[in-house]
């Protein structure tokens, strides 16, 4: 599968990341490829999913710095990104605050926010979010929505730590393989 986004650089306001720079870029999102150039020292920091009212459903963070750390990366994360909740949108919205990368991608009636530095960037956060939508849809039945990722919370919670490993780094992209490795199934 190949995701066409375009790259942003340097830009502090909100902007859809396919009018960026009007730079395209393919991005080939498949196992072993995406997983070896993603193996650097907690690239993704936290995956957050929230409804477009902000209640927290989902939260995954990487950095192990505790809780009070997580919930003031929460905090810059919320006061950064609040007004893009309420907007209509499923293309990637980015922001940048301090050395982190934010990428957000409204999906249904829920808001996927992931987060980032270093050698995640903006576009291999993009990537990185889309595949985590495709398996967020497959662990809830192909409809994601609040309801539904309540309704099967466990199976979301097992296929995002299949994904990302315990360092936030990129273990599978394939959902498939995903899948089955959730199942512990061969």
């Amino acid at each position: 599968k190949i995701t066409t986004v375009t790259l942003l650089v340097g830009l502090s306001a909100p902007v859809r990341v396919a009018e960026a720079l009007g730079r395209r870029c393919a991005v080939a999102a498949s196992g072993a490829a995406a997983a070896s150039e993603a193996t650097a020292v907690m690239p993704v920091h936290c995956l957050l999913v929230l409804t477009r009212a902000g209640v927290v459903l989902f939260t995954r963070h990487y950095d192990a710095a505790g809780d009070e750390a997580e919930a003031e990366l929460e905090r810059q994360v919320a006061e950064a990104t609040r007004r893009l909740w309420v907007a209509s949108f499923e293309e990637d919205q980015v922001e940048r605050t301090g050395d982190k990368w934010i990428v957000v991608r409204g999906v249904s009636d829920l808001v996927l926010i992931l987060v980032g530095s270093d050698d995640f960037d903006a576009l291999t956060l993009s990537a990185t979010l889309g595949t985590a939508i495709d398996v967020l849809q497959e662990a809830c039945g192909r409809k994601l929505s609040e309801a539904t990722l309540v309704g099967n919370y466990g199976k979301v919670c097992v296929s995002i730590d299949e994904m990302l490993g315990a360092r936030g780094q990129l273990e599978w992209s394939d959902v498939d393989v995903i899948s089955r490795q959730g199942k512990l199934k061969p």
